[in-house]
Order: C-alpha cells, then sequence, then structure tokens
C-alpha cells in the first residue's frame, strides 16, 4: 500500500523539503557556511539564505544542532 505525501511527511518531516532544500541542508549540516553553500551549489547567498530559513521553518527547528538531530534520526542516507 502506497502512502500519501501527507502520511509520508507525519512520519519523516524531512518528506517536507525540496529535493534543492535537502541539497542546502546537507551542506549545512556539514558545517558549510551561506557562501560556502552558494559557491558549492551555484546559487546566490541570498537564495541559500532563503532555503535555509525555509527549511527551519518547515521542520520547525531553530539551529543547526537542532536540524543535524533531525536529519540523523529520519535520514536514510
Amino acid at each position: 500500500m502506497t502512502q500519501s505525501k501527507s502520511e509520508l511527511t507525519k512520519l519523516n518531516p524531512l518528506a517536507r523539503l525540496s529535493n534543492r532544500e535537502v541539497d542546502v541542508a546537507k551542506q549545512l549540516i556539514k558545517g558549510l557556511g551561506i557562501i560556502e553553500v552558494s559557491s558549492l551549489l551555484e546559487l546566490s547567498p541570498s537564495t541559500v539564505s532563503t532555503y535555509k530559513s525555509r527549511i527551519f521553518e518547515k521542520l520547525n527547528v531553530s539551529n543547526i544542532p537542532e536540524l543535524i538531530e533531525l536529519f540523523r534520526i529520519h535520514s536514510n542516507n
């Protein structure tokens, strides 16, 4: 039985993120700053900052350690 997107987000909050938001989050978790992430992913620093804000809002976290813990618990890779 397949689960709907809504059911998946209840089980795994990371399912709320777009692919690009996951890309940004993974780099932030590695300890990269906004400028480093923007260079690596070829985005403007402003765009990375916006992604970071959206990630924090969608996952209801307020800092990188909370983000790391959420990924540790829910990430499969």
